[in-house]
């Protein structure tokens, strides 16, 4: 790696002393290198700072004061942010969103959505925790929702999103209630219910009456680990490179010593 290359009278290849024209190109290929896993090991360095920044506010969110619900779902509020509302929950139409993993087993289900009407007039979906369920959402729990007035707490959450979303639409059958759908948008609830649906999602306070498994995961998927780990894989394949160079390097100064 460290010494040119260059034919003799016979056809044969011999290697150059350091200095070389090969030499400073194959450096020059090394700094490249070391420089480029540098500065991608600097960027999962940032990224884990914002990772661990964005987790930090999401626990304040969580763990401050319970906040009343605002008429518009809480839109100026942070992810998991800790609220409180009353209102009456519709149980005729609810949906069921289907082959959902269950939050604190290695089951899969389905997760029950309940339309709240709040006390301000805005329609606010509910998500009540996770039933076991088939493949197409056929439950045996009950899924009547409290009656009357009830007071509702948990933390602001979003839909699930599935890896890749194929096709548009969820499949919703009319006319059947509850609805059975796999992985909705807001654009399918709000055909369901109207333009006046806010869009942001209650999980349920697991202390609150009326719902079932809420072992809600109320932080990223992903953490600050996985961009160290990656930072330090570029670390490594940096030193690697350096010291692959360095060690061809002195073998070629030993060999020129000895001629």
């Amino acid at each position: 790696m460290a010494r040119f290359v260059e034919e003799d009278r016979y056809g044969r290849t011999s290697m150059n002393k350091p200095g070389g024209k090969w030499f400073w190109v194959l450096t020059l290929l090394m700094v490249a290198f070391v420089v480029l896993f540098c500065r991608l090991a600097l960027w999962q360095y940032h990224r884990a700072q914002e990772r661990t920044a964005l987790m930090t506010a999401l626990a304040a969110a969580r763990q401050g004061p319970v906040r009343p619900l605002p008429a518009n779902g809480g839109d100026d509020l942070p992810q998991f942010a800790a609220v409180a509302t009353e209102g009456r929950y519709e149980r005729d139409h609810q949906v069921l969103m289907i082959e959902m993993p269950q939050p604190d087993g290695d089951g899969v289900g389905a997760e029950v959505l309940t339309l709240l009407h709040t006390a301000d007039g805005a329609l606010l979906l509910v998500n009540r925790g996770w039933v076991a369920a088939g493949p197409q959402g056929r439950t045996s729990a009950s899924l009547a929702p409290p009656a009357g007035t009830v007071r509702v707490s948990g933390f602001l959450g979003s839909l699930p999103q599935p890896g890749v979303r194929l096709g548009q639409g969820s499949g919703a059958r009319p006319g059947q209630w509850p609805r059975r759908l796999l992985y909705p948008s807001w654009a399918d609830l709000a055909t369901l219910y109207g333009s006046h649906l806010v869009h942001r999602l209650l999980l349920l306070s697991p202390r609150a009456e009326g719902g079932y498994d809420r072992a809600w995961r109320l932080e990223p998927a992903h953490g600050p680990q996985e961009n160290y780990s990656y930072m330090a894989q570029w670390i490594g394949l940096a030193v690697t490179v350096f010291i692959v160079w360095l060690a061809l390097t002195l073998r070629s100064l030993r060999k020129e010593r000895k001629r």
